[in-house]
């Protein structure tokens, strides 16, 4: 799914890189070894061309700011998105002048092909591509959303069971919950609006099959009036939650957390550093002023 990104024209990583690029999940970092080596030459004159910037502001604080010391890698660390997958290498440099600098290489990861459909993966890479890029669950048929969203369930400790009929009105998925109880599932990838309708639809059929507990989840947004209809229902003593797309790409984001295995880090690590011939310059700075 992800490939080294060879250019600077999708992705500028920054030294305190602390969510991924693409899903804005919190990053997990690890130290690797440093297998590349640095281009005193180019750092040399990056620094020139920072401190230039500022010339003429403070002539002063220019002057103090020659290098007087050797350029030295103070770390390597690999940082991977749990929930999409997304990484970047980023190489710290430390060398002084009157105040100590830093500044560092980077490089990182890239969709393969933003474009393929996600139809003929297995339903955890369809959660990370989903996760990555939200707006392909349009690519994916309703019943691998149905797959996706009891695999959603299963990883927060319900059991599910995919419907083997799917019709209108009808339960895509059935559930028991942690505390055992059991809970129905209505699945509807649309682009439009859920009317209030279908909704109660999904209702009747839950109470056909004496269940007292729905999920109703859409890959759009429902209309005005689902809130109050959620309130009717509690009257009738159905617990109804309606799930946005928002909502379940908050959910699908967890799910990829939760079962996440931090022991894979290093090998993954190993396997994007032997694509890596060089890496792209990232800024520099005094410390303090990042």
């Amino acid at each position: 799914m992800w490939r080294h990104n060879s250019s600077t024209d999708q992705i500028d990583v920054r030294w305190f890189q602390e969510r991924c690029e693409f899903c804005n999940s919190k990053l997990v970092a690890i130290s690797i070894p440093d297998r590349w080596p640095l281009d005193r030459a180019l750092l040399k004159e990056e620094h020139e061309l920072r401190v230039n910037s500022v010339s003429g502001i403070d002539d002063n604080y220019v002057e103090n700011l020659e290098i007087c010391s050797d350029f030295h890698v103070e770390d390597v660390q690999f940082r991977l998105c749990a929930a999409c997958g997304w990484w970047c290498i980023v190489q710290g440099i430390h060398y002084e002048t009157c105040r100590p600098f830093i500044t560092f290489n980077w490089a990182a990861g890239c969709l393969r092909n933003e474009q393929a459909s996600l139809s003929a993966i297995p339903v955890k890479e369809m959660r990370q591509a989903l996760c990555a890029c939200y707006e392909r669950r349009w690519s994916i048929e309703p019943r691998q959303m149905e797959d996706i969203v009891a695999s959603v369930f299963k990883s927060s400790g319900c059991q599910t069971r995919i419907s083997k009929q799917s019709h209108d009105g009808g339960i895509d998925v059935f559930g028991i919950d942690q505390a055992g109880s059991p809970f129905g599932v209505q699945v509807k990838r649309h682009q439009n609006k859920i009317r209030i309708e279908e909704i109660r639809s999904f209702l009747g059929a839950l109470l056909l099959h004496g269940i007292a507990q729905g999920v109703f989840v859409t890959t759009s947004t429902f209309t005005s009036g689902a809130s109050r209809l959620q309130q009717q229902a509690r009257f009738a003593g159905i617990r109804l939650e309606c799930i946005d797309a928002q909502h379940l790409f908050e959910m699908i984001k967890a799910a990829q957390v939760s079962g996440f295995n931090l022991a894979v880090a290093p090998e993954l690590a190993e396997e994007y550093a032997r694509q890596i011939s060089s890496l792209h310059f990232g800024y520099c700075s005094h410390l303090g002023s990042h």
